[in-house]
């Protein structure tokens, strides 16, 4: 898990005096690095979620220098915090900057002048790279199960010291998001402060590949799943942006081992999302698709399709006819010639005709064996993955 504000001041050998005046609820915030900004015109420098620090030195030529502004800028450029360093050049804080640090969420400290900036800023930035290194190790070790769909020791034994075990139980959530609007690194940010939207108490990684987002959760209730979830989906505006998004929920499995199996889960619900254009899909509710999906031969269902449909599709070529797309509305809608007429705005004697010309010229019998036989051809013909 990305390492916030709250974690960075917990986890610090001391805490260096450093007091929160304002902006309490913004103390979950992540943070990437450690930055010194003495004015405004560094605003392009900094790339989000940095703790900023400020002696006042810079100021101390502008008596009417004002705070608010600086403040405003750090959060639209998304700043995890801001640490003023009170001393000869800044003397107090206004009530005013509180205010809008209160009101906007980003957490103000103040730290005494005596304080040595570069001890402190040499501690954090430590303990943020020993952070970073250790998640990286996790996304190692998980995408390794993942690649080679093996748990070797090397892996099992990193993951055991960062809290994975054998016997917790997994769930995968992916999504899957095409846009021109988002880079890897505005998804690392989405997904990195997932867990604390989530304010659950449990391990998971997250992995960013592309513009997919990979969640191995640890325990997870229905309930926090739901909500990783509702969070991920919120933070992109399908319509507004006009994206594409697809989440694909696994089943929940117990052991390392078996998290390739999970990731093969997700993928498998996404691909039926977009049979079935659905933004969110749970692999517990795909059905037939389970077993579709797990059917790694791609000829084997294509040679079914075939020895079920193939004639009639000949025919519709040939003659520029419609008996397949009259033949799986019968089927899929449990053979009501008054449901398929209403569909193709037909009479339906014109329906019962076409149903008994497919009966005769095909040789079907429509018994209960070959309506199942037909339906699962249609599925594999639909989902396209044959």
């Amino acid at each position: 898990m990305s390492i916030t504000l709250k974690r960075l001041l917990l986890e610090n050998r001391r805490d260096y005096n450093m007091k929160l005046i304002a902006g309490e609820k913004g103390l979950d915030n992540i943070v990437r690095w450690v930055h010194v900004v003495e004015d405004d015109e560094v605003s392009n420098f900094l790339h989000g979620n940095e703790l900023i620090f400020t002696t006042g030195i810079g100021i101390a030529s502008k008596p009417n220098f004002d705070f608010v502004s600086i403040a405003r800028m750090l959060v639209n450029k998304n700043a995890a915090g801001w640490v003023l360093n009170l001393g000869p050049y800044i003397k107090e804080v206004s009530d005013v900057l509180k205010l809008f640090c209160n009101v906007s969420g980003l957490p103000l400290f103040v730290i005494p002048w005596e304080e040595r900036l570069i001890d402190i800023t040499y501690d954090f930035i430590h303990l943020i790279i020993e952070n970073e290194d250790r998640e990286q190790s996790i996304e190692k070790s998980f995408s390794s199960i993942i690649d080679t769909k093996q748990l070797s020791l090397d892996a099992k034994n990193t993951l055991e010291r960062s809290g994975f075990n054998d016997n917790a139980e997994y769930k995968i959530i992916k999504l899957d998001l095409k846009s021109s609007s988002f880079s890897k690194e505005d998804l690392k940010i989405v997904a990195k402060t997932l867990v604390f939207e989530v304010d659950n108490n449990h391990n998971f990684c997250v992995m960013v590949n592309n513009l997919s987002i990979v969640v191995i959760a640890k325990d997870f209730t229905e309930d926090e799943v739901k909500k990783s979830i509702e969070y991920l989906k919120t933070k992109f505006d399908c319509k507004s942006l006009n994206l594409y998004i697809r989440i694909g929920i696994s089943s929940k499995k117990k052991g390392l081992a078996n998290v390739y199996k999970l990731y093969d889960e997700a993928i498998a619900s996404i691909n039926v999302g977009n049979i079935q254009n659905k933004e969110i899909i749970y692999y517990d509710e795909i059905g037939i698709y389970q077993i579709l999906e797990s059917i790694k031969d791609n000829q084997i269902l294509s040679r079914y399709v075939d020895s079920k449909l193939n004639e009639i599709i000949e025919y519709d070529n040939n003659n520029k006819t419609d008996y397949l797309n009259v033949l799986r509305l019968y089927i899929y809608t449990n053979r009501s010639v008054n449901e398929v007429a209403n569909i193709l705005n037909c009479h339906r004697n014109t329906i019962n005709y076409r149903i008994k010309f497919i009966k005769d010229t095909f040789g079907l019998t429509y018994e209960i064996e070959e309506i199942s036989q037909l339906w699962l051809a249609f599925k594999i013909l639909d989902s396209n993955i044959r």
